[in-house]
């Protein structure tokens, strides 16, 4: 069972400022290092300090399970806004396409005007 429940705060920014790298581990005696990806532990802590597990001074570890609940809220974040804007963009076409209209008619409009004024001439 869970307990103390709470929705998580500013989930995309925290994401944000966690820098993703490339990295080989010092203790790897094998002249090929492999080459990692993921996150360091110590700059996440001032973060999200939830996803760091500190084994000691020396090792400490990120649990990329746990980063996996900020990251699904950011997708949520994220297409919220998306959808905003894809709304957003759909009105400003809906008025752009109105005033073109309202401009190819008043074009017509001055071109009957001319027209009927050349009779007057």
């Amino acid at each position: 069972k869970k307990e103390n429940i709470c929705v998580l705060e500013n989930p995309l920014e925290k994401i944000c400022q966690i820098r993703g790298v490339n990295f080989t581990f010092i203790d790897d005696k094998d002249e090929h290092k492999q080459k990692h990806a993921g996150i360091i532990a110590q700059e996440v802590d001032s973060i999200i300090p939830e996803v760091v597990c500190k084994k000691n001074d020396d090792l400490w570890t990120a649990n990329y399970n746990s980063l996996i609940a900020y990251l699904i809220e950011s997708v949520k974040t994220l297409k919220h806004e998306n959808d905003d804007l894809k709304h957003n963009n759909t009105l400003l076409n809906q008025q752009l396409k109105e005033q073109s209209e309202t401009i190819i008619q008043q074009g017509n409009d001055i071109k009957k005007i001319k027209e009927h004024l050349k009779l007057y001439h």
